[in-house]
């Protein structure tokens, strides 16, 4: 038996976005803590809309990745204890990380881009779009590397970032990592590439 649609008003049909769903948690090399928020990823039809609602965060901006594997623990690295380490590298499925000078461990040095790249990108409580190709002068980004989220100083954000970059699928059995700094500051006692993982979430398949 086929099942068919069934308008029961005279409007077009509306099929419901599909939209996945996380709990954030507050990480650290002692390892997954404390809940934190929650990390919703909802399709469009041209958009893949990221929402961020955090509560109890430092205040500030936070660079935010998607990583490539489905984990937030931590990870021995040259014997010491690394925060969200197994969740691996930046989900960079085109390449674009393995032709860019300035690597860490698990990300960019983004010292060679303007400091303010993600206060334009990204207002708490707005929705702002993360767009492919960049702007002019700008190097490609990852697909991984979203805008940042900023926190106010109640330690609380609801941030929408639209993403033109990405697709719902390509959230699905991954993780999303919050630092504990923007990519790149002005104040150069800041490290680069967001410094410290602080909160992340694993996304279902």
């Amino acid at each position: 038996m086929h099942t068919a649609l069934v308008c029961l008003t005279a409007l077009p049909c509306m099929v419901a976005a599909e939209t996945i769903e996380a709990p954030i948690h507050r990480i650290s090399a002692q390892g997954v803590h404390d809940r934190l928020g929650t990390l919703s990823v909802r399709q469009g039809a041209g958009s893949v809309e990221i929402r961020v609602v955090l509560s109890e965060f430092p205040a500030g901006w936070h660079a935010m990745h998607v990583h490539q594997n489905p984990s937030c623990e931590r990870e021995l690295q040259d014997g010491k204890w690394v925060a969200g380490a197994a969740s691996g590298m930046h989900f960079d499925p085109t390449g674009v990380m393995a032709d860019m000078p300035g690597m860490t461990g698990d990300g960019m040095d983004m010292a060679d881009n303007d400091g303010g790249m993600e206060m334009a990108h990204n207002m708490d409580g707005m929705e702002m779009p993360d767009a492919d190709p960049p702007p002019p002068g700008r190097k490609p980004r990852p697909l991984g590397d979203l805008p940042a989220v900023y926190t106010d100083e109640h330690g609380v954000t609801d941030s929408r970032i639209l993403s033109y970059r990405l697709q719902l699928d390509q959230f699905r059995g991954r993780s999303v990592v919050l630092h504990a700094h923007p990519e790149a500051s002005e104040d150069l006692r800041l490290p680069r590439g967001g410094g410290e993982k602080i909160a992340c979430a694993v996304l279902p398949n």
